[in-house]
């Protein structure tokens, strides 16, 4: 059980993260001023700094957060022959429903961070995590072994590669798919990868 004062702290953690994230939003994330967070949150500048270093580390916990949400779901296996039977049978395969949830869960906050309004060092901090996410699951597969020609890096760039942009485009697109959707048509992308190699 929280006690009162963990309940306020949340409550204040909350409101400045809100009222930063609404400011980049409209102003980008260089315009934006500790007085503008305060204001907006309702507290003042000692109160930020309790909770803050600076604009900055706010800004870098909330990427940090959602990436770490991210990576805990690109933990999960995956069972390569299990996503081509997955694709013969036209069904979405659930790991890939559960990364493609996450996106749509976070899509306000992902679209923005990789914006122009955004900090400009998240869409690298992104590629890099699902790059090394990648390079994890291929180190325990033996695709590799099947493609010795192919350095494990490029392999991962790609692979990395296929599934932000499967997001950025879903982005663009004004998000008209579902999780399961964007399962079937990220398979469905990996299996053409397949018949061209």
């Amino acid at each position: 059980m929280f006690s009162v004062h963990e309940q306020m702290n949340a409550r204040t953690r909350s409101a400045i993260r809100e009222t930063f994230i609404a400011l980049v939003r409209e102003h980008g994330f260089d315009q934006v001023k500790i007085r503008q967070i305060g204001e907006g949150a309702s507290i003042n500048r000692g109160t930020f700094y309790l909770h803050y270093l600076d604009k900055y580390d706010l800004m870098e916990r909330i990427q940090d957060e959602l990436l770490e949400g991210f990576r805990q779901k690109l933990i999960v296996p995956i069972d390569f022959e299990e996503t081509y039977r997955h694709h013969l049978q036209r069904l979405p395969y659930a790991p890939f429903t559960e990364i493609f949830a996450y996106f749509v869960q976070h899509a306000n906050l992902f679209e923005l961070l990789g914006s122009k309004n955004g900090e400009a060092g998240f869409p690298l901090k992104l590629k890099k995590a699902v790059t090394l996410s990648f390079e994890k699951k291929l180190g325990n597969s033996r695709i590799l072994e099947r493609h010795p020609d192919v350095p494990s890096d490029y392999f991962n760039a790609y692979a990395a590669s296929l599934l932000l942009g499967t997001v950025e485009a879903w982005l663009e697109r004004a998000r008209p798919e579902t999780p399961e959707q964007l399962a079937l048509i990220y398979n469905e992308l990996m299996m053409i990868q397949r018949l061209i190699r």
